[in-house]
């Protein structure tokens, strides 16, 4: 039988707890320490929660921006939009070019391309 003060400095250091069982015997049993969450850990984490929570309480919409930021979101979205759409009605020289060719080549009569 272990000495009570090696038991103890073993449950000191490891904390290890020995259990007696039914045949007499002592048990070393290693309890495992409760693993760190680096995430929680960490200081920016703790702000962004802290923040948040701040934030609840007063009332305020987390994921709101204010009006005008959205207004003028929407009004980017929509001239870019609109800028979008012209650039595919305009065409290039090249494109206008290729297409009077293609035309011209439609309105020939079927027999042209037998001679």
């Amino acid at each position: 039988m272990p000495s009570s003060r090696f038991v103890s400095s073993l449950k000191a250091i490891w904390s290890i707890t020995l259990l007696q069982t039914d045949s007499g015997y002592y048990e070393e049993l290693i309890r495992p320490k409760k693993l760190h969450n680096p995430v929680k850990a960490s200081k920016s984490h703790r702000e962004l929660q802290r923040e948040l929570i701040i934030t609840h309480k007063r009332g305020a919409v987390v994921g709101e921006k204010p009006e005008l930021q959205r207004v003028l979101q929407q009004r980017n979205r929509a001239q870019a939009l609109k800028q979008d759409i012209k650039q595919d009605k305009e065409k290039s020289p090249l494109e206008q070019e290729l297409l009077k060719r293609q035309m011209r080549v439609l309105q020939l009569p079927p027999w042209w391309g037998r001679l």
